[in-house]
Order: C-alpha cells, then sequence, then structure tokens
C-alpha cells in the first residue's frame, strides 16, 4: 500500500475519532453531573476538565500515537512477508483499535473519577460514577467499531483478493465473533440501560432498591430473557455459518454435500444458494466425471478406431500391393495373349492361304479325277468295244477252226477215198495229204488264235475288272477327294470363323489391355493415395492417446464428487415427528404464558396500584380462568391445527408451500400466541377496570395495555427460537430434496436480521426500562414525574437510539455480509464465479473465506479445465485436420476405386467375352480337329483310291499291251490261216484239176475240192474278216493302251496333285492343330487372366471393405471428435 493511503487513511481514521468523541463527551460529562449531584457552575467547571481530558490526555497522548502505531503496523508490508500476514493484521486492527481505545477510557475514566470524588467531595460515588462511565465509554465504543471496519474494508478485501488461498488462524479476542459480540452488545445495552436509572434512583431515592426488589427481579428476568435470546440468535447465526463454512470446505475437498441448515432469515437465503451452487457443482463435476469417463470412453475407441483403422490400411495397403503386382502380372499375362492372338492371326492369314491353294489343288483334283472318271468310262466303253470284238472274233476263229476242222475231215475223207481208190493214185494222196497237212496245221493256227483270243479276253476280262475297279475307285477317290475338299471348306470355314473370333478377341483383347492398364494405373494412384492415408494416419496416431491423457488428467482432476445422502435419523424424525413436534409446541406455549404471565402481573398491579388482597383476587377469579381458557384451551386447539396445516399439507401441495408452511410455523405460532397473551391481557386489564373501579387513572390503564402486548411479544421470542430449532431438521429434509424451490421471503414470518435484531434488542430494552419506569411510577412521590424523566427518558431514550443504531449496524453488517456472500455463491450457481466482497473477524468473514476458497477451487479448476479444453481443442483439431485430409484422401480413394472397380468390371465382362469368344474358338478348333481328321482320312482314302486307280489303270496298261501283243499274234496266225486258206484253196483247185482228170473215181475227189475249196473260200472269208476285225481290234487295243496310259499318266499327274494336296491338306492340319494349340493356349493364358482378374477383383473387394471399414472408421472417429467438442463445453466449471 502506497505511503500516501496509509497517511489519508490514519487522517480519516482520527477525524473518526475526533466525532465520535465529540458526540460521546457531552452525553457522559452530563450523567456523570447528574451522579456527582453538581450545580449548574460544577456541571460546567466538570465538563471543562472532562473534554480537557479527553481531547489532551487521552486524545493527543495516549489514543494517537498508540493507534497511528497500530495502524502503521496493520497497513505497512515488509518485503518478504508471508501471504496472508497482512491480512490478518487488516482484520484484527478494529479490535485491535476497539480495545487499545477501550483501555486507555477505562484507565483515563477511572482516574478521572477518583479525581472528580474526591474534588467534589463525594468519594462514596467513585465505584458508581467509574463503573458506569466504563459502562457508557463501552458502549460508545461500539458505534465507533462499525466506522473502523467500514474504513478498512476496501483495503482488507483488496488483500483478500491478493490471497485467497490463505489459511487464517482465529484468535479469541482479536477476532470478533457473532457468538459473542451480539449477547455482549446486549449485555452491556442492559447494563448501561440499567445503571443509570439505578444510579440516579439510588441517589434520589436511598430506600428504592429495597422497596423494589421484585421489580428488580423482574428487570434482571426481563434481560436475561432478551440477552438469552440474542444469544439464541448469535448461536443460530454461529451454528448456521458453520454448516454453511463446512459444505463449502467439503465442496472444496470434493465433496459436495447440502448444507444441514435451513432457516428464514439471511442464513436461510445463503443456504438456498449454497445448496443451488453446489447441486449445481455437484451436477457439474459428475457431468465433469461423465464428461471425462465418457471423454476416456471416447479417447478408447478412439484409440481403438485408430488401430482399426491402421490395421485396415495395412491390410489395404498390402492387398494393394498384391493387387498392384497382379495388375502387373495380369498385363503381362495379357501382352502375352495379345501377342499369342497376334501369332494366331497370322496363323490364321497362312490358314487362308493355304485353303486357298488347298482349295485350288483340290479342284484340279477333282476334275483331274472327274475326267479320269469320264475316261475310265469311256476307256470301259472301248474295252467293252474290244472285248465284243475279240468275241467277234473269236467266233470267226471258232469258225475258221470248224472249217479247218471240216477241211480235216474232208482231208481224212480225202485220204480214206484215197486209200480205197488205191495207192496207185498218189497225187490225190498227196492232194489229201497237204489238205489234211493244212487243216491240221489251220486247226492249230485257229488253235492258237483261240489261245490268244482267250489270252486277250482274259486279258479284256481282267482290264474290264481294273476298269471297273478303277472307275470304283476313282468314283470313291472322287468321293474322298470331294469329301476332303468338304473338310478343306469347312476348315476354311472354320479357320475362317476361327479368324474372326480371333480378331474379335484381339479387338477385347486390346479393350482389356487398355482396361488393365487402367486398373495397373489406379491400383498404383490407390497405392499411393493408401500410403499418404497411412502416412496421415501415423502422424495423428499421437492424438488419441493425448486425448486420453487428458481424459485421464480431468478424472484425476475431477474426482467423484456426490452429495452425502440425509441422515436416516434426520429422515426418521421428519416422518415421526408430528407428535414430538406437537408435544414441545405446547410445552413452549405453556412456558411462553408463564413467562409472560409472571412479569406482566407484577408490572400491572405496581402501574395500577393495586392492592396486595385486590391482585390476589385479580389474579384467581381473572387472570386465571382467561389464562385457562384463551392460553391452554387457545393453545391446545391452534397447536395441532398448526402442527397438521405444516406437516400434514393437502394432496397436490407444492414443494414450495410445504417447506413455506414448515418453516413460518414458529412465527406463526408466536403470531398466533401474542394475539392470544395480548387479548388475555386486555380482557383482565378491562375487568379490573370495570369490576374493582381502581383508582388509577387512564394513563396508567394505557400505559399497561402498551405493555402487555409488549411483554407477550417478548416472552414469545425464546419459544420461537426454540420451535425453529425443532421444525429445522424437518425444513432441511424437505429442502434438501427440492432444492430447486423458490421460497417467498413474507413479512412478518419471514424474519431478517436486518430488522430482527434491532426489533429484539430495542424490545428488550424497552421492556426493562418498562419495569424501571413501573417501579418509579409506584413511587408517585413529589418529584416523581421529573425523577422519571431526569433518570429514564433522557439516558433511556439515548441508550436506545444507541442500541438500535448498534444493533442497526450488526444486522447491516450481517446483511451486508451474506449479500456479498449470496451474490459470490449466486455467482457460482450461475457458472460464473467470483470472490465475495467481504471479510471480516466474525462467522460471515468464515463462511466468506470458505467460499472464497470454493471459488478460488473453481478458478484453478475453470483454469486446469481451460487448459485441458485448450489441448483438447488443439487435439481435436488436429483430429479434424487429420480426418479432413483422411476424408479427402478417402474420398479420393474411393474414386479412384470407383474407376477401378468399374475398370475390374469392364475387364471381366472383356475376359468374359474373350473366355466365350475363346470357347467358341477352341469347339471351333475342336470343331477343324474333327474336320481335319476326317478330311485326312478322307483324303488318305482318297489318295489309297488314286494308288489303286493308278495300279488298275498300270495293270489294265499291261493288260492292253498283251493284247496288242496278242492281236499281233493272233494277226500273224491270222495271215497264216488266210495262207492256209488259199494254200487250201490251191490244193482244193489242184485236187479237182486231178479229179476231173479222174472223171468218175476223181468224182469224189471233185466234191472233196469243192467242199475244200468252198472251206477254203469261206475260211479265207472269214480269215479276212477276222483280220479285218483284226486290225481294227489292234487299232482300237492300241488306242485303248494309249488312252490307257495315258490315264496312267494323267492318274499319275492327279496322283502327285493328289499328294500334294494332301500334303498342302497335312500343313493346313497341322496348321490347324497349331491354331488349335495356340487357341489352347490362349483359352489358358485367359483362363490365367480370369483368374488373375478374379483374384484382383477378390483383391479390390477386399479394398473395398477396408475403405467402408475406413469410411466406417473415419464416421465413428468424425462422431467421436464431435462428441469430445461438444465436451469440451462441459468441462469448463
Amino acid at each position: 500500500m502506497e505511503q500516501a493511503d496509509v497517511e489519508s487513511l490514519i487522517r480519516r481514521r482520527r477525524a473518526a475519532n475526533l466525532v465520535a468523541l465529540v458526540l460521546g463527551v457531552g452525553p457522559t460529562t452530563y450523567l456523570l453531573g447528574l451522579m456527582l449531584e453538581l450545580s449548574g457552575e460544577q456541571r460546567w467547571l466538570l465538563f471543562g476538565v472532562h473534554i480537557l481530558m479527553a481531547f489532551g490526555i487521552y486524545r493527543m497522548a495516549l489514543a494517537l500515537p498508540l493507534q497511528r502505531r497500530l495502524m502503521r503496523q496493520a497497513l505497512d508490508q515488509p518485503p518478504g512477508e508471508p501471504p496472508g500476514q497482512r491480512l490478518a493484521r487488516l482484520l484484527e486492527l478494529p479490535q485491535r483499535l476497539h480495545l487499545l481505545h477501550l483501555g486507555v477510557l477505562t484507565v483515563t475514566q477511572v482516574l478521572a473519577c477518583i479525581a472528580y470524588g474526591f474534588y467534589f467531595e463525594r468519594p462514596w460515588l467513585v465505584l458508581p460514577c467509574a463503573t458506569v462511565q466504563v459502562l457508557l465509554s463501552a458502549f460508545l465504543l461500539l458505534v465507533h467499531l462499525p466506522w473502523v471496519e467500514e474504513s478498512l474494508h476496501s483495503q482488507i478485501v483488496e488483500e483478500f483478493h491478493r490471497t485467497p488461498k490463505v489459511r487464517l488462524s482465529h484468535r479469541a479476542l482479536l477476532w470478533r465473533r457473532l457468538s459473542w459480540q451480539l449477547p455482549y452488545t446486549l449485555g452491556l445495552t442492559l447494563a448501561c440501560a440499567l445503571a443509570v436509572p439505578y444510579a440516579l434512583l439510588s441517589a434520589a431515592l436511598p430506600d428504592w432498591s429495597l422497596d423494589n426488589a421484585p421489580l428488580l427481579g423482574v428487570c434482571a428476568l426481563l434481560g436475561g430473557l432478551g440477552i438469552l435470546s440474542i444469544w439464541r440468535i448469535a448461536r443460530q447465526i454461529a451454528r448456521g455459518t458453520r454448516l454453511l463454512q463446512r459444505s463449502l470446505e467439503q465442496a472444496t475437498a470434493g465433496t459436495y454435500q447440502a448444507p444441514a441448515w435451513f432457516s428464514t432469515d439471511e442464513l436461510g437465503r445463503l443456504t438456498t444458494l449454497t445448496t443451488r451452487a453446489l447441486l449445481r457443482l455437484d451436477k457439474q463435476a459428475r457431468r465433469l466425471r461423465g464428461s471425462a469417463g465418457q471423454l476416456e470412453h471416447s479417447a478408447a475407441e478412439l484409440g481403438t478406431t485408430h488401430a482399426q483403422q491402421r490395421e485396415a490400411l495395412a491390410r489395404q495397403v498390402t492387398a494393394l500391393e498384391l493387387a498392384r503386382k497382379q495388375a502387373h502380372q495380369l498385363q503381362a499375362d495379357s501382352e502375352e495373349s495379345a501377342r499369342t492372338v497376334e501369332a494366331l492371326l497370322g496363323l490364321a492369314d497362312r490358314a487362308e492361304a493355304m485353303h486357298q491353294s488347298g482349295r485350288d489343288a483340290i479342284q484340279q483334283g477333282l476334275h483331274s479325277l472327274a475326267s479320269l472318271h469320264s475316261e475310265a468310262q469311256v476307256l470301259a466303253a472301248r474295252i467293252h468295244s474290244l472285248r465284243e470284238a475279240a468275241g467277234r472274233l473269236s467266233k470267226l476263229t471258232g469258225l475258221v477252226r470248224d472249217l479247218a476242222s471240216q477241211s480235216r475231215m474232208l482231208a481224212f475223207n480225202a485220204s480214206v477215198e484215197v486209200a480205197a481208190v488205191g495207192a496207185g493214185d498218189e497225187e490225190f494222196s498227196r492232194v489229201a495229204d497237204q489238205a489234211r497237212a493244212l487243216a491240221e496245221h489251220s486247226l492249230r493256227s485257229t488253235q492258237q488264235v483261240q489261245g490268244h483270243l482267250q489270252d486277250m479276253l482274259d486279258a479284256l476280262q481282267r482290264a474290264v475288272q481294273s476298269t471297273q475297279e478303277g472307275a470304283a475307285s476313282a468314283a470313291q477317290g472322287l468321293h474322298q477327294v470331294q469329301a476332303s475338299g468338304e473338310a478343306l471348306r469347312q476348315l476354311a470355314a472354320a479357320a475362317e470363323e476361327s479368324a474372326g473370333a480371333v480378331r474379335q478377341i484381339a479387338q477385347v483383347l486390346g479393350r482389356q489391355n487398355e482396361g488393365i492398364a487402367r486398373l495397373s494405373w489406379a491400383v498404383s494412384n490407390l497405392s499411393h493415395v493408401s500410403a499418404e492415408t497411412l502416412r496421415q494416419l501415423e502422424s495423428s496416431a499421437q492424438v488419441p492417446l493425448r486425448v486420453d491423457r487428458l481424459a485421464r488428467q480431468v478424472l484425476v482432476t475431477v474426482t467423484e464428487r456426490e452429495g452425502c445422502p440425509a441422515d436416516g435419523s434426520r429422515s426418521r424424525e421428519g416422518r415421526g415427528g408430528r407428535r414430538r413436534l406437537l408435544g414441545a409446541l405446547l410445552l413452549e406455549q405453556q412456558l411462553t404464558l408463564v413467562l409472560w404471565l409472571i412479569p406482566g402481573a407484577l408490572l400491572s398491579w405496581m402501574i395500577l396500584g393495586l392492592g396486595t388482597g385486590v391482585a390476589w383476587e385479580v389474579a384467581r377469579e381473572v387472570v386465571a380462568p382467561l389464562c385457562g381458557v384463551c392460553g391452554v384451551l387457545l393453545s391446545l386447539m391452534w397447536g395441532p391445527w398448526l402442527v397438521k396445516w405444516s406437516l400434514v399439507p393437502p394432496a397436490g401441495t407444492p414443494p414450495v408451500q410445504r417447506l413455506r408452511r414448515i418453516l413460518e410455523l414458529p412465527r406463526r405460532q408466536g403470531v398466533v400466541q401474542t394475539l392470544s397473551l395480548t387479548a388475555v391481557g386486555l380482557v383482565a386489564l378491562g375487568v379490573c377496570r370495570v369490576r374493582y373501579a381502581t383508582e388509577a387513572g387512564s394513563l396508567s390503564v394505557l400505559a399497561c395495555a402498551v405493555l402487555m402486548p409488549l411483554l407477550a411479544a417478548f416472552a414469545c421470542v425464546p419459544s420461537m427460537l426454540r420451535l425453529e430449532d425443532r421444525v429445522r431438521p424437518l425444513a432441511v429434509e424437505l429442502f434438501h430434496r427440492h432444492p430447486e424451490v423458490e421460497l417467498p421471503w413474507r413479512w412478518p414470518f419471514w424474519r431478517s436480521l436486518s430488522w430482527y435484531l434491532p426489533y429484539l434488542m430495542g424490545l428488550t430494552i424497552i421492556c426493562v426500562l418498562s419495569a424501571v419506569a413501573a417501579a418509579v411510577w409506584h413511587e408517585r412521590g413529589e418529584g416523581s414525574v421529573w425523577l422519571l424523566a431526569e433518570a429514564l427518558v433522557l439516558p433511556g431514550a439515548l441508550l436506545l437510539l444507541q442500541s438500535l443504531r448498534i444493533a442497526r449496524w450488526l444486522a447491516r453488517q450481517v446483511a451486508r455480509g451474506t449479500q456479498e456472500i449470496e451474490a459470490s455463491l449466486a455467482s457460482i450457481a450461475g457458472g460464473k464465479p467470483r470472490l465475495p466482497g467481504w471479510v471480516s473477524t466474525d462467522e460471515l468473514g468464515s463462511l466468506s473465506l470458505a467460499t472464497a476458497a470454493i471459488v478460488q477451487e473453481l478458478w484453478t479448476l475453470s483454469r486446469e479445465a481451460q487448459e485441458t479444453n485448450g489441448q483438447l481443442e488443439r487435439a481435436t483439431q488436429a483430429l479434424g485436420a487429420s480426418q479432413v485430409e483422411q476424408a479427402q484422401g478417402l474420398a479420393r480413394q474411393s474414386e479412384v476405386l470407383g474407376e477401378a472397380l468399374a475398370t475390374v468390371k469392364e475387364v471381366e465382362q472383356d475376359s468374359a467375352l474373350a473366355a466365350s469368344r475363346t470357347a467358341g474358338m477352341l469347339a471351333t478348333a475342336e470343331r477343324g480337329r474333327e474336320i481335319r481328321q476326317a478330311g485326312e482320312a478322307a483324303l488318305d482314302q482318297a489318295l489309297s483310291g488314286l494308288a489303286a486307280l493308278r495300279a488298275h489303270v498300270s495293270n489294265m496298261a499291261e493288260q492292253l499291251g498283251t493284247l496288242e501283243e496278242h492281236a499281233t499274234s493272233i494277226g500273224t496266225i491270222t495271215a497264216l490261216l488266210g495262207e492256209l486258206s488259199r494254200e487250201c484253196d490251191i490244193v482244193a483247185l489242184n485236187a479237182a484239176i486231178p479229179a476231173v482228170r479222174a472223171g468218175e473215181r476223181g468224182r469224189v475227189f471233185v466234191v472233196i475240192a469243192r467242199e475244200l475249196r468252198t472251206l477254203a473260200e469261206r475260211s479265207g472269208r472269214a480269215t479276212r474278216e477276222a483280220e479285218r476285225l483284226l486290225e481294227g481290234f489292234t487299232r482300237s487295243a492300241r488306242e485303248v493302251s494309249g488312252s490307257a496310259r495315258e490315264s496312267a499318266v494323267e492318274l499319275q499327274a492327279g496322283l502327285d496333285q493328289a499328294h500334294r494336296s494332301a500334303e498342302g491338306l497335312l500343313q493346313l492340319s497341322r496348321l490347324v492343330e497349331e491354331y488349335r494349340a495356340t487357341a489352347w493356349r490362349i483359352a489358358a493364358a485367359i483362363r490365367q487372366q480370369n483368374e488373375d482378374i478374379a483374384r484382383v477383383s477378390l483383391t479390390m473387394e477386399e479394398v473395398t471393405r477396408t475403405t467402408r471399414a475406413l469410411t466406417e472408421g473415419l464416421e465413428v472417429s468424425t462422431r467421436l471428435v464431435a462428441s469430445v467438442g461438444r465436451m469440451q463445453a462441459q468441462e469448463e466449471p
């Protein structure tokens, strides 16, 4: 604190001390003059000396130097001083100054009274005067105390706010507590109120105390009741603040337990706000713990999800790496398939060329075979004509043979005739022999011709058979060649169909290669994106651990905070306390009746001036029946009804009404009993006035009428305070069940210390002074009115006003302190805690310290929560950024994956189409294989037939060649037969000549000669015909043989062509087989591709599943991050 501020505070304190001294010197000097019975000049002298002592010795010499020193000690702050020491000094400074001034004034007043007593020759009044002066000084200093506290309040609050965590130790005399401050204040007030009149009356009326001993007992009773009531109020305040402090301290320690206190005063409002604040803190602590638990759970789920995402990404990366390898292998297999298809297309082109050449060769072969077949038919016809010619020739030869046989027979007959004629006829014998020789020769020639002809016929038969077989072979060969041509055509068609299929497969494979290239690019891109996502996920791997660590930190910071349940005994008391409460209520009513009856009757007797006998008669005949009827019967009627009204409300009564009824029960009972007792007193007073016609005037009756309600109200205070203690557990229990209720603070059933303390102190002083006034009124001698005014009115009014000021200050201090604490508690309940702007050494100060501790704890929690929130926010932002990047990566991955899946579908479709085309091509290849086999078999048969045809034609040519030879031999023999015929004709002519010459003997020979000649002619003609036929036959045979040889040559050429066709067909077959093998390789490659595509598809499905799992995990992470973000608001206490 600055030096200027210290000096300013000291100056303000001096000014306040001066004002208080000026205001206190006059009354104390006046009372001291009255007690010393001084005259006017003596009083002025006393006043001057008293001012000199007060302003000189007391103020300048003693009080101010010590006060300045104490204030400097309290306000200065030495370097290195522990925190809290200056706050303790500031808090103790008002009490230290109070004790300082009290001590200095006590010493000064005692010394002054001793000097005054001996100076004015009244030593016996030294002790009464010193006592009264000390009491008045102490009483006046009570007013001086709040000025000090108010002047230091801002510094104390500032220091307290600067060091709110300090724990201050209480010291008995230096720390003012309401538990003794209120009774001390009221006791001091009553002492001053009684001491001053007692001293004045004792001086004026020497026997006053002996004559009014009962009245002094009444004063003592009333004063004791007042002090007891104030003590109970202070005790309630101390107990309530202690329970509130305990609840707040427990809240600071982490256990939120509602205070076991409730009342209708400021502490009741504090209880309400404290309970709500604690309930909010408890709810907030539970919510924080739940949020921390949920945060920990979310962090665990986030870690699990993160681990699952990492595992899924690892699987995805592995699957994508496998897919990349598979795509590369698939691309290699597809390229190999494409190369194989290109080779197959080359084979198809070669097959087309071979098919063209083979088709030409087969067409030529078919043409040749057709020509051979036609020639074979012509040759067969010519051979048939040769056979017919050979048959005719054979007939002619047979004719010639027959003629030769006839000629031989004639020659034999001629020989026989010759023999018969005789041997002399040598010429006939020689002619016969010649004829027979010629006939024999001719017969042998014809037999040779017949042999040749038979050979020729056999050769022709064999030639015909060979021709027939060759024709059949030619036809079969033609058929087989046609079959092989058909096979070749079918092979060509199959090859062309396969070529079309291959071209389609090539197109499909081309699209497939493009798709596989796109797939490979997509898989590579997916691998890159997955690796990037994995890197991002790895970069955010520590975030869930940070969130889990923050959750555990929050769990450690916010411990288990559960409000303790209400005590079971209190619940049992609330459930079964109706009867006990009714008994206590009736007992309190009777005690109140007794406390009102004794002082009321005594004071009324004294004021009304009744005799002893009349007083007892009034008590017996009037007061006792009225008390029995109104005091007891009304109590018995009203008591149960009030208990039932408060404890057994109608069904459906809101909790606020039930709580209000319980809390208003003591005040309502007090009001009812006050009214009842007032009515009893007024009725008794009226009866006495009417029946006994007392000599008391109207003023005495009016005084008694005014005194009755005051005494009734004063007597009801202790019972109301005790009943408040009785119903408080019930109210606390109900309030704890319904802390949200808003209670209406209604006067007069809801007391406030701001008016109740002044009311109670004023009522106590009025009752006590009324007793003294009744005593003075009872004396009613000369000067009694002046004595009453001098002894009671002026000092009593002064003391009453001063006590009301003190009570008002105490009440205002309590109210102000409670308001500050209420504001702090309300700020806690509202979620914006602030330190209470109140510090004192009483119970409210302790409560303020406890409130400050919980506010500080809340600030600490708030800072920790803000730090945690900041870390959570940063973690959430990191997670959010990572998730955004992951979402973008997954979006890119999903897009690329969609393209990859579409590409896989296209590749699968192309692969399926290629497989279908390949299956058709394989079927065509298999059909071509069967066609090839059938064509090869047909061609083999055709070649075999052609070889057999060639053999037949060669054999036929050979047979025809022998036929020509036979024809030549036959021609030679036929020429010989012609010669023999001519010779025979010559022989016959020669025979005819001798026969003619021989005459008769020669007639036989003439006939024979004529017959021989005829036979010769016929044989000649036949021979010539045979020659002619043989010439044509030979020519035909020669032509047929030439044709056969030409056919053999053509057949050899056709056979060579067939061999070439067979070779071409074999080449085409080998090409078809190679085509088939290639097709099988293509099918195997496409099947391998399909398997690769299936594996790639499975891998992509796995990637899709992992991507879906990653997307779901990202959604879960997003929800968890959102929940973590929502929990950030719940982290702030």
